[in-house]
């Protein structure tokens, strides 16, 4: 029986879109249900959409309020990287922004 204190590592692959986001919500939040640490992988996705961006935020704000954490297998590149740079997620001027954009640039969990 898993303790719940190991971090899972959840790999996302194939389309990350708005036509395939619910199981992968389902799939976040189940993980999130059994353990206290939680870091997504998703470098083999092909495709990615702003509805992964959208949902890794309000994970990542759920498992904080739940007291566990959300990371990215980090720094992210590829289909994510490009869906950020276009969102406008990097390189914001805020100073909230900079743990916004570490989180998506090297994986690190909000404090």
């Amino acid at each position: 029986m898993r303790d719940g204190s190991e971090i899972h590592s959840l790999v996302l692959d194939s389309a990350l879109t708005i036509r395939d986001i619910e199981p992968v919500r389902g799939r976040i939040m189940a993980a999130l249900g059994s353990f206290d640490a939680v870091t997504i992988d998703c470098r083999s996705a092909s495709e990615i959409d702003l509805s992964l961006v959208q949902l890794l935020l309000a994970a990542r704000c759920s498992a904080r309020a739940a007291g566990k954490t959300l990371t990215l297998f980090g720094p992210v590149d590829g289909p994510l990287l490009d869906v950020l740079a276009r969102g406008g997620f990097l390189g914001a001027a805020e100073p909230s922004a900079a743990a916004v954009e570490d989180f998506w640039r090297n994986g690190v969990a909000a404090e």
